[in-house]
């Protein structure tokens, strides 16, 4: 609705100047017509000395802008005029045709800062850890018992019998004295005497001999037999040892690789996850503000079109060309 323009009241001082005191409409007498000095007839000029002047001119203004806000216009219009003011028509004031701003869609706001870059997930290289080394199992290998010509006891026997040995010749000059008692000499069972005597006497000697040779060579090869067995238990140990280090390594950088990938995985789902949430904000916030920039052009337009005195022909013509372009722009 048009604002009244007798609701523009002049400044306090100018009204003074200008004004005069207000006289009765019917009786066209001074309302304060009353003898009072300076109060002597109709339009007396206002007093500025007059102690109730600024009162009065308080009073002025509620007395006509309630009259206008109730529909009174006669009213108005009598107490402005009998104040010595001057009374605009309302139906003749000049119509100031609105500025009608071209229908330019508004502009995309300022685009916001383009998010930050998503921090890049990375992974710290990790000290080089070497496997444990698995050596190799050296085996010592068995020793068999091998028999010499020494332990034969027939070579032994041998060695024991020979002619010229001081055993044999004793047991010779022992079995021909035996024969001679006997009266047997130089005869063939003399020699076989002789033999079997130096026998009889070598034999056990022969047989004690190699049964000590056996025995020490036994003896010496399982002694030297179970050492090597214990070498070679000790490297299997050491071998199963260093087999199961490895394995346990390789688990163990298996289960590292897994829990560090799974670690980049969440991490990166967590960049992405907040990079998507940050885009939809800032286009949800643009809309917005698209939205509510057409809203106000809007209200505006609607405003000025329905302003009493406005050009209704012009601006029909203008919501017209909007309709045939298509309507109101969405905000999109």
């Amino acid at each position: 609705m048009a604002t009244n323009l007798n609701l523009t009241f002049p400044g306090y001082d100018d009204w003074v100047k200008d004004g005069t005191y207000q006289v009765d409409i019917n009786t066209k007498k001074h309302s304060r017509q009353d003898g009072t000095e300076g109060h002597t007839g109709v339009n007396t000029k206002l007093d500025p000395n007059d102690k109730n002047m600024q009162g009065y001119y308080t009073n002025y203004k509620n007395s006509v802008t309630n009259a206008i806000n109730a529909g009174k216009t006669a009213l108005a219009k009598a107490i402005v005029t009998s104040h010595g003011q001057k009374w605009t028509d309302p139906s003749k004031a000049p119509v100031v045709p609105p500025v009608v701003p071209p229908v330019v869609p508004p502009t995309d706001p300022p685009p916001d800062d383009p998010p930050a870059d998503p921090p890049t997930v990375t992974t710290a290289d990790a000290p080089t850890v070497t496997a444990p080394a698995v050596e190799p199992v050296v085996v010592e290998a068995f020793d068999m018992a091998k028999l010499t010509d020494s332990m034969d006891l027939s070579n032994k026997l041998t060695e024991i019998i020979n002619t010229n040995s001081p055993l044999f010749k004793a047991a010779q000059t022992k079995a021909m004295q035996n024969m001679q008692r006997r009266g047997l000499v130089n005869s063939t069972l003399a020699q076989e005497a002789v033999m079997n005597s130096v026998i009889n006497v070598a034999l056990p000697i022969a047989q004690a001999e190699v049964n000590q040779l056996v025995t020490n060579l036994y003896y010496n090869t399982d002694w030297t037999n179970k050492q090597k067995m214990q070498a070679n238990e000790a490297a299997y140990n050491k071998m199963l040892t260093q087999v199961q280090g490895r394995i346990n390594f390789t688990l163990q950088e298996l289960t590292g690789s897994q829990n560090i990938g799974l670690q980049n995985l969440k991490g990166q789902q967590a960049v992405d996850l907040q990079t998507l949430v940050g885009q939809q904000e800032t286009s949800l916030q643009q809309q917005r503000i698209k939205a509510d920039l057409w809203a106000k052009y809007g209200d505006w337009v609607t405003t000025m079109a329905t302003t009493e005195g406005a050009d209704q022909e012009a601006w029909q013509n203008m919501l017209d060309m909007l309709t045939g372009a298509g309507g109101w722009p969405s905000p999109t």
